[in-house]
């Protein structure tokens, strides 16, 4: 009996090595995925900064051309004040 219980054991003691073994694997990969996790995380921060960066540019470049014409409109708008007080001071 004690040889079949020491047959036993040494099974049993093989197997929890081997599953010792695969949790040791699985306790490394975790650790990567833990690692991947956290690099993706900052990946996405600055993602986000970049992207808010992007968007104030070309919000600032979409602008820009409204206010040129808003320039020109005011400029041609003083222009016609400045000639239509120089015709009446002109003509008066």
């Amino acid at each position: 009996m004690s040889e079949i219980d020491d047959e036993r054991q040494k099974r049993m003691d093989e197997r929890f090595d081997r599953d010792k073994e695969r949790l040791d694997k699985h306790d490394e990969k975790i650790d990567k995925l833990t690692e991947l996790s956290t690099q993706m995380g900052e990946i996405l921060k600055n993602q986000e900064k970049q992207l808010d960066g992007h968007e104030k540019r070309i919000n600032d470049m979409e602008v820009k051309p409204a206010h040129k014409w808003e320039l020109i409109v005011n400029a041609g708008l003083q222009w016609l004040v400045v000639t239509v007080l120089a015709a009446v001071v002109y003509f008066k």
